[in-house]
């Protein structure tokens, strides 16, 4: 199996401004360094593998068919021994230079349509 040991270079799979989705295969199944995402949350879904998750929460041990939510700007890395393949979803809001500048320009709505 090949794949990279940061699920942050895993290839992603899709993408809109409200949640990508990342296919991370690790090979090695130990990342080297601890991650946190300031954008949003994550949300692991272990596929094949084993292993400890270490956060600022403590260790949580998984397996095969684990979900694992990680708070937004939480530092974390995952030790296994076995080969990993882990769906990993990041749930927050994500708006390129474009569509942040096209929001900007549109005129405010009337509140007579906004819906409460």
């Amino acid at each position: 199996m090949t794949g990279e040991a940061s699920p942050w270079s895993a290839p992603e799979l899709l993408a809109n401004p409200s949640v990508r989705v990342r296919f991370w295969q690790s090979a090695s199944g130990t990342m080297s360094h601890l991650v946190r995402n300031a954008d949003g949350d994550e949300l692991l879904f272990v596929h094949k593998g084993e292993g400890q998750l270490y956060c600022d929460f403590g260790h949580l041990s998984f397996t095969a068919g684990d979900y694992i939510m990680i708070p937004r700007g939480t530092m974390w890395r995952v030790e296994s021994t076995t080969p990993l393949a882990v769906l990993n979803s990041l749930c927050g809001t994500f708006h390129c230079c474009a569509a942040a500048a096209s929001m900007r320009s549109r005129p405010p709505v009337p509140t007579s349509r906004m819906f409460w």
